[in-house]
């Protein structure tokens, strides 16, 4: 069993009136994440953006992922709780963030942003499947500074017991950081060989996602329950999942014109 770090504090650091918080700084590492490595990607792929592109981009981007995860959150799971206090509407440096709702802001912002810049909407997507997911790593771990979004009991050995809690739960956080970097290690060799796929990565990084997350829930400590048997959570998981089959169906025609690419083996200098 696991005690929660003592040196672990919502709070990282405080001088006077301001603070730094721990999951603010993890949404701020996700976004250095995805502003080093999309480009590189794009690159990669062939795809060429201007440099008032980029910076439109970032705005989309940033926007979509508040706004959209925020009202996820809001929407989502807690409505009735904001409904009655819609000042902490706002109060996002407290936690309270929904994947969901911040995939969905995104890909939203997205499509606007491939609109104005005549670029395919799938190809955009894939180049942030991989920097999304490393992002994601570093907000679970923002989760696990809050001691938010913990599981049930549980007397297993790496069982923690969190702040305010007399028994040991799951590290749901954990679990997610986890499949979030065995996502990595399997995006990254498989972006050279999806290339001529696009839309691909989007859907394999969905149907990865909707079914490491609905197991997740099974360790959660989530009241709510419809029919006594699924979460909400879950029940958007299958969301996500008809939307990797969406897209698998969509693309499939344009994929089967387009052969897929295989990485260049270097040629040894004699």
């Amino acid at each position: 069993m696991i005690e929660y770090p003592s040196w672990l504090h919502p709070v990282l650091l405080q001088v006077g009136f301001i603070e730094i918080r721990w999951y603010s700084l993890m949404y701020l590492v996700g976004f250095v994440v995805c502003y080093f490595l999309v480009p590189r990607l794009a690159k990669e792929r062939g795809l060429e953006l201007t440099r008032a592109a980029y910076d439109d981009m970032w705005i989309y981007f940033i926007v979509g992922a508040i706004v959209g995860g925020r009202l996820g959150f809001v929407l989502l799971f807690h409505p009735l709780y904001y409904f009655q206090h819609p000042l902490e509407i706002i109060a996002i440096w407290n936690g309270g963030m929904a994947f969901q709702g911040g995939f969905l802001g995104v890909v939203l912002m997205g499509i606007l942003f491939s609109k104005k810049y005549k670029v395919s909407f799938f190809e955009l997507a894939d180049l942030f499947i991989i920097p999304l997911s490393i992002a994601l790593f570093f907000g679970r771990f923002g989760n696990f500074a809050n001691a938010e979004l913990y599981g049930k009991v549980t007397e297993l050995p790496w069982g923690v017991r969190f702040p305010d809690q007399d028994v040991f739960r799951h590290p749901t956080q954990i679990y997610e950081m986890l499949y979030n970097l065995v996502n990595v290690s399997i995006f990254v060799p498989l972006r050279k060989w999806l290339q001529k796929m696009s839309g691909a990565l989007l859907a394999l990084f969905l149907a990865f996602y909707a079914v490491e997350r609905f197991i997740i829930e099974l360790f959660r400590d989530t009241e709510a329950h419809l029919w006594g048997i699924i979460t909400p959570a879950q029940i958007y998981c299958l969301v996500m999942l008809a939307g990797s089959i969406f897209i698998l169906t969509v693309q499939l025609k344009h994929w089967r014109t387009t052969p897929i690419s295989t990485p260049k083996k270097q040629k040894r200098k004699k």
